[in-house]
């Protein structure tokens, strides 16, 4: 089970909590060459309200209500994260690029983006895909990029070991949104 898998998102190990993990654990050094989709990217005002709409639910939890990223993570001890200021990124990404990193978590560098949740939009019609992609475009860039995670020797212990939670982005029982 899982032993092909290319990204969180394709992984044929159990789904759920266990999924994951196993993704997480198999893929933490790897870097995956995820083709480009042909996704064309809509330009008119109901594309932008339609990708808003999508992104006050499925975005602004983890990257603040002005998508210009906030501390995700802070546990001084061991590691601090910070989620990416999205405004920025879409300013300075290919749309091939913001695609690979919502759909599959993977950055330019073909890395994993360790806690972006693709396991949410890797079934995502190309149309809401490109909705959310034409409004990130529609903003002005705000704030600032934001620093790279910060994880401590006690943390790279910790995650060598293979203690504490790996899946830090709640897990199954964290609700899960409604699209309408």
């Amino acid at each position: 089970m899982g032993r092909n898998c290319t990204s969180l998102s394709d992984c044929s190990a159990s789904p759920g909590r266990r999924r994951i993990q196993h993704c997480r654990k198999r893929t933490a050094q790897k870097t995956f060459d995820i083709p480009a989709e042909d996704i064309t990217i809509p330009t008119d005002e109901a594309a932008v309200a339609r990708g808003e709409h999508l992104a006050d639910i499925l975005c602004t939890g983890c990257h603040a209500e002005d998508l210009s990223g906030k501390v995700f993570v802070d546990e001084p001890a061991i590691v601090t994260i910070h989620t990416a200021n999205i405004t920025g990124l879409a300013k300075t990404h290919t749309d091939a690029d913001l695609i690979r990193a919502i759909r599959h978590a993977v950055d330019t560098d073909g890395r994993r983006l360790t806690i972006m949740p693709a396991e949410v939009f890797v079934n995502f019609s190309a149309e809401d895909l490109g909705a959310i992609i034409t409004y990130l475009k529609s903003l002005p860039s705000v704030g600032e990029e934001r620093p790279i995670p910060k994880l401590t020797f006690a943390g790279r212990i910790l995650l060598a070991s293979g203690g504490g939670r790996t899946d830090i982005s709640g897990g199954s029982d964290r609700p899960q949104p409604t699209l309408s």
